[in-house]
């Protein structure tokens, strides 16, 4: 399985020297999207992060406009980064074909390479340490002309995100539905997780 596609709470390989998330360099020209959203740092805070993607010229165009909530352009949000709908490659009319390499070294047919480029194509690690999207705090990405086209706000809360940082990745809940249903309980349990996280740091 690819390294893109691989466990959804898996670390972002995002390097510090990159400056925009792309994944198959100088094979067809690029427009610059942007995506604003929260992240979780190892040392508990949770801080604004934005990140600079380099998708194929054109996606802009032939994408719609969606209203914070609506998932549009996007597939998923993970820990690492945000995975597009795959149906973009079809909206583009992308000729897959014209980037085959052949290599039977690396992929074992046509067909292996094709699924290895359409998730180059769809799959984006970016910078930080646990990616949060939710209702708090919506995951927005924007088209080059600044509008809307992607957005999540149902992967991992603040809480959920904290509560796997304190468990050392053991626990593993979003804890979107308390957001949703109980806000007086969904503190409680922030306030409570962030007790832990202070017993942490002293231990």
């Amino acid at each position: 399985m690819s390294r893109l596609a691989g466990d959804q709470f898996r670390e972002s390989s995002f390097q510090s020297s990159e400056t925009a998330a792309e994944n198959l360099h100088n094979l067809f020209p690029v427009e610059e999207w942007r995506a604003f959203y929260w992240t979780l740092e190892r040392n508990g805070n949770l801080t604004t992060a934005h990140a600079v993607m380099h998708l194929p010229r054109g996606l802009g165009e032939v994408t719609d406009r969606v209203s914070i909530g609506e998932n549009g352009i996007i597939e998923h949000v993970r820990r690492w980064g945000v995975t597009l709908r795959g149906g973009i490659v079809e909206a583009l009319g992308f000729d897959l074909d014209a980037l085959l390499s052949h290599d039977r070294k690396r992929f074992s047919s046509d067909d292996a390479e094709a699924l290895h480029l359409t998730t180059m194509l769809t799959h984006f690690d970016l910078p930080g340490y646990f990616i949060v999207a939710s209702q708090e705090h919506p995951f927005l990405l924007f088209d080059p002309e600044g509008d809307l086209k992607g957005s999540d706000t149902h992967w991992f809360t603040h809480a959920g995100a904290l509560a796997y940082l304190v468990s050392d990745g053991q626990i593993k809940i979003s804890f979107d539905l308390v957001w949703q249903k109980d806000k007086d309980l969904y503190y409680k349990v922030m306030q409570w997780l962030n007790e832990e996280l202070d017993k942490k740091r002293h231990d």
